[in-house]
């Protein structure tokens, strides 16, 4: 930029004046004339893609279809917001997807966060969390706060307590809990105390389900103080909720109006002590803590369910609470057991004459004795739908010859769906005997009038081996209309199918 110079006339510093001020004034046009450039080619790519679109038959469908093909891009649960993916990655293709995205709430109505604790977000993801809940309109909202492992911040107990060490983050998506129809915290178990602390009232009158999730697994201690977490009670619409390691004991929430639960890492009488307060529940799923040392004390509650229509308890010691249940509308019941479980309360919950008990699923992680194999059937004479998996070569032996043997109609007579799987590494056990399967199956089929419909087997068998063909008995009774499945353990690229054939109908 020129300067006037010493002694300069006073006519010609005018002059230097007026052609600095010129061009300046020239330089702005210039920043100004680019800017509109700029604005200009955008204005061309939104034009181009408008007449792109005119040839695209994406863009050509309805846009209710392409909001639905917009929700299926949609990250899975848990999954931190980022411009690399949906849905604001949908938004920068063109103008078209952009509006879409923008008006479609269902887009936005779920949230993952993560940094909840001490950290300072910046202007940016403090703008695009407010952008993100703008967008999700009226609608109700879906919220995850997670847990990232390179997450770090100090943590000091009495601040913990608190609530004290919560992020501005975590403060205004909790200003929206008016809103939320599912929570999920997946945290450590040190920071529930602070995310569910009382400072701040609770308003869930749209809260429908609860998830509780210790990130590394565990559980609450025993003598984990109730008043540490929040009161839930105020819930109304609170149906759904998944726990692992919190109880009654030490969460304050409106058991009584539960309808599905699923809690994991229960101590036994733990267990008893939740069913009993889950009066409304109709479906459930418990897996027990594994201790050295099973152990129900004389107290334990007697539990009488009158809705459950369904249960699944997993646990390497659980039968001995079969005895303590009273569940007269079962219809479905699935047991997880190991090897050290007796027997026999098992045989007597199912021999109680429940009329309703139609579908059961047992997985015994043991080998079951002849006897007690026996024992199993004659208690299972009432099912309808069993799906039973045991660490032995279940097809070898008596039990296909028993539901084989026209003089047993009283094994299993009502079964009408089977499923076999078969725990074991057959590589090193003797072959499957594809010929009893099928005369089995022959027998429980009989032209279609018997009641068995539809067979899985499992297995490590090799069905098909080199040089030999699978039995033609199962393509026989496929084509008769029973569904048969014949496959491997596994999923994915690890899954082998060596035959399915009639129709394959739900169980």
């Amino acid at each position: 930029m020129s300067t006037p110079r010493m002694n300069e006339p006073a006519e010609l510093q005018e002059s230097r004046k007026a052609i600095v001020a010129l061009l300046q004034e020239t330089d702005e046009e210039i920043a100004g004339t680019l800017t509109h450039l700029q604005r200009l080619k955008l204005r061309r790519l939104d034009t181009l893609g408008d007449l792109n679109a005119l040839d695209s038959p994406f863009l050509q469908l309805p846009p209710e279809l392409i909001c639905e093909i917009f929700i299926q891009c949609l990250p899975p649960p848990q999954t931190l917001p980022s411009p690399n993916a949906a849905p604001l990655l949908l938004g920068q293709v063109c103008r078209r997807w952009r509006n879409i995205s923008l008006s479609l709430p269902a887009l936005w109505n779920s949230l993952s966060v993560a940094s909840v604790f001490s950290a300072s977000p910046t202007n940016e993801q403090l703008a695009m969390l407010d952008l993100w809940l703008e967008r999700a309109g009226d609608s109700t909202l879906s919220i995850s706060i997670v847990h990232v492992e390179n997450e770090s911040y100090p943590i000091l107990a009495t601040e913990m307590a608190a609530g004290r060490t919560r992020s501005q983050i975590y403060r205004k998506i909790r200003r929206s809990s008016h809103r939320w129809r599912e929570l999920e915290i997946v945290r450590r178990l040190g920071e529930f105390p602070a995310l569910l602390h009382r400072d701040d009232p609770w308003n869930l009158p749209e809260l429908v389900k609860l998830s509780l999730l210790l990130c590394h697994g565990g559980r609450h201690p025993t003598q984990f103080p109730p008043d540490m977490l929040s009161n839930l009670m105020d819930a109304p619409a609170l149906r759904e909720v998944h726990l692992m390691g919190f109880t009654p004991n030490c969460l304050l929430l409106p058991w009584g109006q539960l309808t599905t639960a699923v809690v994991e890492n229960l101590l036994p009488i733990e267990f008893l002590q939740t069913l009993a307060r889950l009066t409304s529940l109709t479906t459930g799923t418990f897996t027990l803590w594994p201790t050295q040392r099973f152990h129900i004390p004389n107290h334990a509650p007697n539990v009488l369910l009158p809705r459950l229509t369904s249960l699944t308890l997993t646990g390497e010691l659980c039968t001995p609470l079969l005895d303590y249940l009273d569940l007269p509308s079962l219809s479905h019941f699935h047991l997880a057991l190991g090897t050290l479980n007796d027997a026999g309360p098992l045989f007597a919950f199912l021999q109680r004459g429940n009329p309703h008990l139609k579908s059961i699923a047992l997985d015994a992680r043991c080998a079951l004795s002849p006897n007690d194999l026996v024992s199993l059937l004659d208690a299972l004479s009432h099912v309808e739908v069993l799906d039973l998996s045991t660490h032995m070569g279940l097809m070898n032996g008596i039990f296909p010859r028993a539901l084989g043997s026209l003089s047993t109609g009283s094994v299993l007579p009502n079964v009408r769906s089977l499923t076999v799987r078969e725990l074991i590494d057959r590589y090193h056990e003797p072959p499957l005997d594809e010929a009893t399967v099928v005369d089995m199956l022959k027998a429980r089929w009989a032209g279609g009038k018997g009641a068995l419909k539809r067979f899985c087997l499992v297995s490590t068998h090799v069905f098909a081996a080199t040089g030999a063909q699978i039995h033609p008995g199962f393509s026989m009774l496929a084509k008769e209309g029973m569904a048969i499945e014949l496959r491997s353990h596994g999923s994915g690229p690890f899954l082998a199918v060596y035959f399915k054939g009639g129709p394959q109908q739900p169980n």
